[in-house]
């Protein structure tokens, strides 16, 4: 299972992080279906699975209604206000789905949460990718993204056979 870091710009500086102290806001920018190219490799989640950085993504329709078909990419753009905008915020994100099992490692999972780091007043895109025709299962995928902020991102995608 291979989760979609859809990162904006900010994500490829090399800076030392700071942490924001500051209060910050997040704010959603859009969801639905997005399409673009892997660039690189960006580790694993919390249970092992591929984190990959993607880019020149683009938004193909704004939906909550996915369609259960290998390829298909789906997720949110996001921004984070905060009065001291040269801090970093740590963002945990947290994808939950209906129960999928890997027919290599016969692990099943319902949930995926990983982190990552932003700066204020950049858009980010986070999301999902079926690359596996194991990962293609209906039902509500609800991607959650809670920080330090004064409030937490929540959107529910309905995937549904095509």
């Amino acid at each position: 299972m291979k989760m979609r870091l859809l990162a904006g710009m900010a994500a490829f500086l090399a800076v030392t992080p700071v942490w924001a102290t500051e209060p910050c806001d997040l704010h959603l920018v859009d969801f639905g279906l997005y399409a673009g190219n892997v660039v690189q490799n960006a580790g694993k989640d919390a249970t092992g699975n591929d984190l990959k950085e993607l880019s020149q993504r683009h938004l193909l329709r704004r939906t909550e209604g996915i369609p259960a078909s290998k390829g298909v990419e789906f997720g949110i753009e996001y921004v984070a206000f905060s009065t001291d905008s040269n801090q970093k915020i740590k963002l945990t994100l947290e994808l939950t789905h209906p129960p999928v099992t890997d027919p290599k490692t016969k692990q099943t999972s319902s949930s995926e949460t990983w982190e990552k780091e932003i700066t204020p007043g950049v858009k980010f895109q986070s999301g999902f990718g079926f690359d596996q025709d194991w990962e293609v299962v209906p039902g509500p995928w609800t991607l959650k993204i809670t920080s330090g902020c004064r409030n937490t991102l929540e959107k529910t995608f309905a995937v549904h056979k095509p």
